[in-house]
């Protein structure tokens, strides 16, 4: 019996992109940021391609992080949600979702 088995690390970075596509910036860099030199090129890459991150209630607020919002291009924020937006420096299009009549 032959086995054969692959790691995330074999993918090619075509398939590896379009896996990566699925996640907002914010999970894309916890789950794949600082593995190793390849991922990191290949998630910064991603500023060509409009990075979206959706803050909900559920979300964190504070942007702790001083890598991602950098890559950010789309922003979706809930309703009730403060953001301080110059967290998001590349932010192109912003969408207010059910935003208050306050």
């Amino acid at each position: 019996m032959n086995q054969c088995q692959s790691q995330l690390n074999d993918l090619p970075n075509e398939l590896l992109n379009d896996i990566f596509i699925y996640f907002d910036a914010r999970e894309l860099f916890e789950a794949f940021y600082n593995i190793n030199s390849r991922f990191n090129k290949l998630i910064q890459s991603f500023n060509q391609r409009q990075l979206m991150f959706h803050i909900k209630a559920s979300n964190d607020t504070e942007t702790n992080d001083k890598i991602f919002p950098f890559y950010v291009y789309t922003l979706i924020i809930d309703r009730g949600i403060n953001v301080n937006l110059t967290q998001f420096p590349n932010v192109h299009r912003l969408f207010l979702i059910d935003p208050s009549k306050e």
